[in-house]
């Protein structure tokens, strides 16, 4: 098959196109103009250029594919971000299905997140039945739900589309530092105190294959969550500064303590036009336990559940080749 990748030079996206090729398909990458290709190297792909939200260079980018992979979005979860974070997110991606059902491509799978779902109440497992529980509209999160909305709208006009929906993405070719950040914050003692909540974590390649198999055997018009390993932010820091040295936070923050250093960033960031590194979308978040359950993509798509050790190993050891991080002084082995 030859597919279109959208985000294909970001994490996620690269590690589909490596899967592709490494499965025997064809796939052909849609860059901006100023897009790195760090992640691509070594990879055989068509390199087409056009951006999700120019709907007139979507169509080119289609032509002749047999399955679209739409993994770009923006990730931002600030505020100030609301209204890019709808263009890009929702916007792009009525564009890329509206270019989907002229194009007549046979398979259209969106990447989501979990954070498009509900957060499940305490002690439970959320599934892809999971209602909109969010006490506040959060750009990222309310953009990736209005994505899905318009997946859903074109399933119903005829795409088959498929939507999948990851945890926290560790592994290999995480150039733009998405979870990978989480090394370098844990190797620098970036990172003084702990969030009380929890999170999926899930494997690059694990994730990357689900969605070649949701491209064959996907249940159209619905959810397939690939959160991964449900753990506590305790327990995902302790593995990492087992791989890469430091030490993990060992003072926890209250959830009420957390949201009011989100707000006081949030208020500042008003003045400076900048994203904090905390905002009180990321704290509230990471104050909740956003577990799921991975079972329907396990049973349907063969999903695989990796260990959070070996995804992070993977991770460090690709910044390791790179030059992104170094081996740690001997004091932090």
């Amino acid at each position: 098959m030859k597919a279109l990748v959208t985000g294909g030079s970001g994490f996620l996206g690269s590690n589909i196109v490596k899967h592709l090729v490494e499965q025997g398909h064809e796939a052909r990458v849609l860059l901006r103009n100023t897009s790195s290709t760090k992640a691509l190297e070594g990879l055989d792909c068509e390199k087409a250029f056009g951006d999700i939200t120019d709907a007139e260079s979507l169509a080119q980018a289609m032509k002749g594919v047999d399955w679209v992979f739409h993994t770009a979005a923006s990730v931002s979860m600030w505020k100030g971000s609301w209204k890019r974070s709808h263009e890009i997110n929702a916007g792009g991606t009525r564009n890329m299905v509206e270019a989907a059902l002229k194009t007549g491509v046979k398979r259209f799978i969106h990447t989501s997140t979990i954070s498009a779902l509900g957060i499940p109440k305490d002690g439970e497992v959320g599934d892809e039945t999971l209602e909109w529980t969010l006490p506040f509209d959060f750009a990222y999160n309310h953009s990736k739900r209005e994505a899905e909305k318009e997946v859903l709208k074109g399933a119903r006009q005829g795409l088959q589309a498929v939507i999948l929906n990851p945890g926290m993405i560790l592994g290999e070719r995480d150039v733009n530092l998405n979870g990978g950040s989480m090394l370098l914050d844990i190797r620098n003692g970036n990172i003084p105190i702990c969030p009380p909540g929890g999170n999926g974590v899930c494997d690059a390649d694990s994730v990357a294959k689900a969605h070649i198999a949701a491209a064959e055997r996907g249940a159209v018009g619905e959810r397939h969550i690939v959160a991964g390993v449900n753990a506590t932010f305790k327990e995902i820091f302790e593995t990492v500064a087992e791989v890469v040295g430091g030490r993990a936070p060992s003072l926890r923050a209250p959830a009420e303590l957390a949201h009011i250093i989100g707000k006081t960033c949030d208020f500042f960031s008003t003045f400076t036009k900048k994203e904090p590194d905390i905002t009180f979308d990321k704290a509230f978040w990471s104050s909740c336990r956003n577990y799921y359950s991975s079972r329907k993509a396990q049973e349907l798509l063969g999903f695989e559940i990796t260990p959070i050790k070996v995804s992070v190993e993977k991770c460090y050891e690709w910044y390791l080749k790179q030059g992104i991080m170094k081996p740690p002084p001997p004091t932090l082995r």
